[in-house]
């Protein structure tokens, strides 16, 4: 019976190469956090099948797989808690890229109204 399965559905190895492959694909390009969900349960149902709990190269894929600003600030913010991308569950990353979303949309409405409030005192301030 083994032997029957083997030849006409082949090995399942490749399967798992495939599904890395598509993995490595992935991109996202948007700020949406809608796409980004979607974006997630795209890649995390990849990264179960391919075994990727025990690989940072999965994990630094993902990150490169957003936007760049904000793969790079998630990064900068998995630092200064003190872990690092390896200690850090593929859940709790994306966890930490929907927290970095918030602060740079923080950040933007902060500049937005220092630059309003500046426009309003440019006469006062003379």
């Amino acid at each position: 019976m083994g032997s029957l399965y083997w030849e006409f559905c082949g090995r399942q190895d490749h399967l798992k190469d495939i599904v890395r492959e598509e993995f490595f694909k992935l991109k996202c390009c948007s700020y949406n956090p809608k796409d980004l969900d979607k974006h997630f349960q795209n890649a995390v149902r990849r990264y179960y099948l391919i075994g990727g709990m025990d690989d940072l190269n999965i994990k630094q894929a993902y990150l490169e797989s957003i936007l760049l600003k904000l793969g790079q600030e998630t990064l900068h913010m998995i630092e200064m808690k003190g872990q690092s991308l390896g200690t850090t569950s593929f859940g709790e990353l994306h966890n930490l890229v929907q927290r970095t979303l918030k602060k740079l949309c923080n950040q933007r409405k902060f500049f937005s109204d220092i630059h309003t409030i500046g426009r309003k005192l440019e006469k006062a301030c003379e």
